[in-house]
């Protein structure tokens, strides 16, 4: 299954046994000047939290549950899965960072 909601923030896989999603962040104050962010910690702008707020309503409509998330160093990144994790009431879960993932 292949999904996408409606902020086009995330794509979702499933098979049988695993569901595989990927969350881009929310828009940061440098997307919003049209400038290319990289691995800059920018922070997320009030419409980047909004709309990955937006995501995370989708994803819990869905019945979307995690066991386990992974993210990068950056703020905005790590922001992002919070706002998510608390959405999903799943602020419990593991959230494993890794520079890699920048």
């Amino acid at each position: 299954m292949f999904s996408n909601c409606f902020t086009k923030k995330y794509f979702t896989f499933s098979s049988a046994k695993h569901t595989f999603t990927l969350i881009r962040n929310g828009e940061t104050i440098w997307n919003k000047d049209k400038k290319w962010v990289g691995w800059a910690d920018v922070p997320l702008s009030s419409f980047g939290i909004k709309e990955i707020k937006e995501c995370a309503n989708v994803l819990k409509k869905n019945g979307v549950h995690y066991d386990v998330v992974y993210t990068s160093l950056l703020t905005r990144a790590i922001k992002s899965t919070n706002y998510i994790l608390d959405e999903l009431n799943c602020l419990y879960i593991p959230v494993i960072k890794d520079w890699r993932l920048n």
